[in-house]
């Protein structure tokens, strides 16, 4: 959500190179008495990343930068993750009303959560598990005519950025719900109050299985799409002994999808609620 200290984030930031970061004296605690410099302001392709490190302050987040964020759109089938250069706009009252009334979802998540990024495309922000932003995730309306191919497009601000997305507090010990896409993780983690995580497609690896691990020590369950059943049991066969459990939801609809009462008994059952 936007803070009254976006304005003096960005002037901070105004004369960083892109990737590097200055540390500075927090804007909200003002460093404690001991007036720490404990404030890192990152400057990335069309935002700015900040946080406190203060364990009393922990002020963390994003602030659009459109100084960086109005070159062209890059689109291409080819290309791999790479930062975001296009616009970052709110959604309009309608776009928001439509989208929380659809996957009850609160309007004020989905305002937070879901911008757009003009021809057509939604941008979601790929946040990791410390809530610090690691790029976007470009999507085409959900179940809109005339999907394009692909209909998810993954920006990452740095080349050793995680493409998994985190949304949610929930238990420090509780499952952690993973998913394919951002918009079931957010579901699940706005109306559940439960963590859950996109891993932006139906793939693992060995770095993401690490950030798993040490952000899930309770374990994880995986609630893949419908029809990628089967490739979640091949998941859970591989990776299973890396965590304390792993347990696959075997799904009917997607978690977007589903109706509030079969979601909240999948998440009861599984152990994630």
């Amino acid at each position: 959500m936007p803070s009254e200290h976006d304005s003096e984030i960005l002037l901070r930031a105004e004369d960083l190179a892109l990737g590097t970061t200055r540390t500075t004296e927090c804007p909200v605690c003002r460093g404690g008495s001991s007036r720490e410099r404990s404030f890192n302001v990152t400057r990335q392709y069309g935002q700015v990343a900040y946080l406190c490190h203060r364990a009393s302050c922990g002020f963390r987040g994003y602030v659009i930068d459109h100084s960086t964020a109005m070159r062209a759109m890059p689109l291409r089938d080819d290309e791999p993750p790479s930062p975001y250069q296009g616009s970052i706009q709110p959604l309009d009252d309608d776009t928001v009303r439509t989208l929380a009334g659809k996957y009850e979802i609160p309007e004020a998540r989905i305002r937070d959560c879901i911008k757009y990024a003009g021809q057509g495309w939604y941008a979601l922000p790929v946040m990791g598990p410390d809530r610090i932003p690691r790029g976007w995730g470009l999507r085409w309306p959900w179940g809109a005519p005339n999907q394009p191919t692909p209909k998810f497009k993954l920006f990452l601000s740095t080349p050793d950025a995680i493409s998994m997305a985190w949304y949610g507090l929930g238990s420090a010990t509780g499952a952690v719900l993973v998913v394919e896409d951002q918009l079931s993780a957010l579901r699940a983690a706005a109306c559940a109050a439960v963590r859950a995580v996109a891993l932006l497609g139906t793939d693992f690896s060995a770095v993401k299985v690490a950030e798993l691990q040490r952000h899930a020590p309770g374990g994880i369950v995986l609630a893949l799409d419908a029809d990628a059943t089967t490739k979640a049991f091949r998941m859970a066969q591989q990776w299973g002994p890396a965590f304390k459990q792993f347990r696959v939801a075997v799904l009917q609809q997607d978690v977007k999808d589903m109706p509030w009462t079969d979601l909240r008994h999948m998440l009861i059952t599984q152990g994630v609620l």
